[in-house]
Parts: C-alpha cells; sequence; structure tokens
C-alpha cells in the first residue's frame, strides 16, 4: 500500500507533462517567413519548394534525416540532393554526424518562453523610455507633423518603432552585437520560420514590424502586428488621409532614435551575460549563430516593451494594431 501511495504523486506528474509532439504533428503546423535583409541580400533557394523547410522543422523538434525525408516522400537520391543544396545555401550543417538547421525556427512553446525571458528586460526598457518621454515630446513637438497630430496619435509609433524597431535595429547590430548578419551563399541576411498559432489572427506571436511600400515621391510605412488584416494597395494608401513626415520631420526621427540609443545598449550591455548564458542553454546553441539568435529574440524583446508601454498608458496602439504614416522621398 505504501509503495502505490508513493508512485502516485509521480503517475500525476507523468499525466501532467504533455506528451512530446509526433513528427505528423510538427509537420503539419503552419510556419511564417521572416526575413531581415537590406540590398541585394535575399535567399536564392526556396525554401518552401519540396518542403525544404518541413525537413529543416523536423530537425529543430529532435527527429532523424531518415524520419523527416520518409515522411516528405523523398527518396535517398532527393535526401542526398536536398542535404547538399541546403548546406551549400547556408541552411543546414552538419557536426559530428548530425543534422542542425542554422536558420531561426521558433515553435509555438518556444516563442511563449521567449516572452517569459525577457519580461525583466522589457519592463526595464519601458522605464528607461518613460523617464526620457518629455525630452522625445518637445523634439516631436519642433517637427512638422506635430501642427496637425498630437503626441499621443504618434505615440505607439515613435516609442515602438523609432525608438526600438526600425530606426533603432541597425544600431543594435552594429554596436551590440558588433557582427554583420550570416553570411549565406554569399549574401548577408537572417531569415526565420515561426510556428503559427491557428487561433491567433494577427501576426505570429504578435510580433511588431514594419511593411514598406513606396512609389515615385512617397513610400508608405505601415507598422504594427496586424498588417495582414489590413493589408491596403498602394493605389488604395494613395487615397487615404494619411500623415505625411517631410524629410526634416525623418530627421527628427533619426535624432530621436539616436539620442535614445546610448540608453538602450546600456540596458542591453548590462544584461549580456544573461543572454549568452541563455543562449549556451538553449536548443539554438548548435544551430544559431549569437547574433542570429539574440537578434530574433530582441524582436520578442521590444514587443514585449511595446506591450508594458501600452499596459502603463505611456503610449496608444490603434484598435486596428497597427500605424500607418508616409514619407517624402
Amino acid at each position: 500500500m505504501k509503495r502505490i501511495l508513493l508512485l502516485l504523486p509521480l503517475i500525476l506528474i507523468l499525466i501532467q507533462c504533455k506528451a512530446p509532439k509526433k513528427l505528423d504533428q510538427v509537420l503539419s503546423s503552419t510556419y511564417e517567413r521572416h526575413f531581415i535583409s537590406s540590398g541585394n541580400n535575399f535567399p536564392e533557394i526556396s525554401l518552401d519548394k519540396n518542403l525544404r523547410y518541413q525537413f529543416l522543422v523536423g530537425l529543430h523538434n529532435g527527429f532523424s534525416k531518415k524520419e523527416i525525408s520518409q515522411k516528405l516522400n523523398w527518396s535517398d537520391n532527393n535526401l542526398a540532393s536536398e542535404i547538399k543544396l541546403l548546406i551549400e545555401n547556408g541552411y543546414l550543417k552538419e557536426v559530428k554526424g548530425t543534422f542542425y538547421p542554422t536558420i531561426s525556427i521558433v515553435t509555438n512553446k518556444e516563442g511563449i518562453d521567449f516572452f517569459s525571458k525577457t519580461t525583466l528586460i522589457a519592463d526595464e526598457i519601458a522605464t528607461s523610455i518613460e523617464r526620457v518621454a518629455d525630452t522625445i515630446k518637445e523634439k516631436f513637438l519642433s517637427m512638422e507633423i506635430s501642427k496637425k497630430h498630437s503626441f499621443s496619435e504618434f505615440s505607439f509609433f515613435i516609442f515602438s518603432d523609432v525608438l526600438l524597431d526600425n530606426w533603432q535595429i541597425n544600431n543594435v547590430e552594429r554596436d551590440f552585437l558588433k557582427e554583420k548578419r550570416t553570411l549565406r551563399h554569399g549574401k548577408r541576411y537572417y531569415i526565420q520560420y515561426a510556428e503559427k498559432d491557428s487561433t491567433y489572427n494577427r501576426e505570429v506571436f504578435g510580433i511588431y514590424g514594419n511593411q514598406y511600400r513606396c512609389i515615385k515621391d512617397f513610400c508608405f510605412i505601415t507598422y504594427g502586428n496586424n498588417r495582414k488584416n489590413h493589408y491596403k494597395t498602394v493605389k488604395e494608401l494613395s487615397n487615404m488621409d494619411i500623415p505625411l513626415l517631410s524629410k526634416s520631420d525623418q530627421k527628427i526621427l533619426v535624432e530621436m532614435a539616436n539620442f535614445y540609443k546610448p540608453t538602450l545598449l546600456k540596458v542591453l550591455e548590462k544584461n549580456r551575460s544573461l543572454f549568452e548564458k541563455e543562449y549556451k542553454n538553449s536548443i539554438y546553441y548548435n544551430e544559431l549563430t549569437f547574433s542570429e539568435y539574440f537578434i530574433w529574440y530582441y524582436h520578442f524583446l521590444y514587443t514585449k516593451t511595446t506591450n508594458i508601454l501600452a499596459q502603463n498608458n505611456s503610449i496608444h496602439i490603434p484598435e486596428t494594431g497597427i500605424f500607418r504614416v508616409k514619407t517624402e522621398n
């Protein structure tokens, strides 16, 4: 009787633990593809073709090349040629007989884990932004756009996109990571496949990001995490009443990002050892460089920061989850 009682807690723990996903479940998940690149730094092969990305996803989840190739109906010759192609293009590597993807693959569980890891640092960054809010507002009031629009309207765009994301991310790469983007087949870019929760109708993990579309005189910027549900063509955007940032206003945005940059870098540098420790203890240690690991981690970090700022009523995120502005070329 005592032995049965002792076994009960263990049985309960095993029941509560979720069983690992089967390969069929892993390969049937929906993944979104993301790039960080500039200029002519783009892939030369498609990872969607022949379900190559699924092969990499399967490896990331711990399945063998043989198990995955059989599920994908690849012959032995197909498997050999695909492995060769993926290695040549910088998407796969072999270490002591084990194959690892060299692109960022983030499952739903790993995305949740990233957010939990960012909480304390995101809170620290949010606090540091709130401390300089008055200075940022003063700079905004010197912009031409402030004559027609309030700071509240622009708070989401400025605090998130300008101070943390699009106007700042190059500074993070250059001054914190101090490395160029991953070199693949002679091109430098970061690439990610992120698992999309079928019940979530915004962008994967709710990550905020930019979308640029340009015509002769203007560029339209859509910033947020609901861009696909509110997609507009350039023609439609041209007929909308969207705030216009003059060239002088754009310079002030750069000034804002540069003003905040030392504070952000100080927070990141203070936590460098923590980032490195988490990287070394993660599944990504065998797959990605620290730089590529961190740059995707940083997307979770600034998204979490943005959400904290919204919770603190320091910014106003539009109900649509997006903000649009156009800039003079």
